[in-house]
């Protein structure tokens, strides 16, 4: 492991996972929210938590896939 480490530099302990089936949401650290999601049928309006999810559309799309 040590030299898998240095490889990628590294600066934390490194170790192998086990039995990640296992896990759930609120096993995983920073990672415990479960908002309540609604989806407005009509209006497309998505909220979570009763706060309105919106983005603006975005303006150009690359058409290659690189």
């Amino acid at each position: 492991m040590r030299l898998a480490r240095s490889a990628v530099r590294l600066q934390k302990r490194v170790e192998a996972i086990e039995n990640v089936s296992r896990l759930i949401k609120l096993d995983i650290k920073l990672n415990d929210s479960l908002p309540k999601i609604i989806v407005d049928p009509e209006s497309y309006t998505v909220t979570a938590d009763g706060e309105v999810l919106a983005c603006s559309p975005i303006t150009t799309t690359l058409l290659s896939r690189k």
